[in-house]
């Protein structure tokens, strides 16, 4: 299938019992063998691994609500993404940051996919690059600007909701 699942794995990182509470409400938005919401007991060092129900884009854990009792890391990927000449594919993935230490205003750096193009816009779609932003808070403003400071889009989000500017590049 050309459609391939995602994940999400949680690491108790404190001594002791972590419990972990994880909630998703988007629709569509599945985990296999979990209803939601649910909870989940670890010990430093252990790994609890969650895979979506379903395969495709929409199925992601997008909204995704993760909370605990103790530290914890938090990883999501994706299996697999090809790369924009579709000569291989990867799984990809990325490290969760708590939300009391986002900030407001993010530099989002575009590869030059072997080019160097001057380009004013928000995201190259021949560069098969996609940019997610997921509102932690409800009525949250995103806004996406070139590099002259033009505002490109402008969109409220409600919380977990998310904005995708660019291209899928999944195989």
């Amino acid at each position: 299938s050309s459609d391939l699942y995602s994940y999400i794995d949680i690491v108790a990182t404190e001594p002791g019992t972590t419990t972990v509470f994880i909630t998703n409400n988007i629709a569509g938005v599945t985990f296999q063998g979990y209803v939601s919401p649910f909870s989940i007991t670890l010990t430093q060092g252990q790994t609890f691994s969650l895979r979506t129900s379903g395969q495709t884009g929409a199925d992601h854990p997008r909204g995704t609500h993760i909370t605990s009792t103790q530290n914890i890391a938090v990883t999501i990927n994706d299996d697999s993404v090809n790369g924009a000449n579709g000569t291989c594919a990867d799984v990809i993935g990325d490290q969760m940051v708590p939300v009391p230490v986002l900030g407001c205003k993010y530099l989002v750096m575009c590869g030059d996919d072997g080019q160097q193009d001057n380009t004013a816009v928000v995201q190259d779609a021949n560069r098969e690059e996609l940019i997610v932003v997921t509102a932690t808070q409800p009525n949250t403003t995103v806004t996406f600007k070139d590099t002259a400071g033009n505002v490109l889009l402008s969109q409220v989000l409600g919380r977990s909701e998310e904005r995708r500017v660019g291209k899928e590049c999944r195989s």
